[in-house]
């Protein structure tokens, strides 16, 4: 619970790195992000960008932490 921000989402906690050090638009990142979620094994991907840490498991809160990992 501690590795991931409890103010901001999941999704912007994935896509902020990925603006930051590859240049990637606000939809580009969003659309790595989903894809870097799907990778980590995460069901409906597209509906957990938008979930804040609390809202997710530990498992995931685990595999999002991967994708974080795996962002490049």
């Amino acid at each position: 619970m501690t590795s991931l921000n409890p103010v901001f989402t999941v999704g912007y906690q994935l896509m902020e790195p990925l603006r930051k050090h590859f240049g990637l638009s606000r939809s580009e990142a969003r659309k790595r992000a989903i894809e870097l979620l799907s990778r980590g094994g995460i069901p409906s991907p597209q509906d957990r960008v938008n979930d804040y840490a609390h809202q997710i498991s530990r498992g995931m809160r685990q595999r999002v932490m991967i994708a974080l990992a795996l962002r490049r």
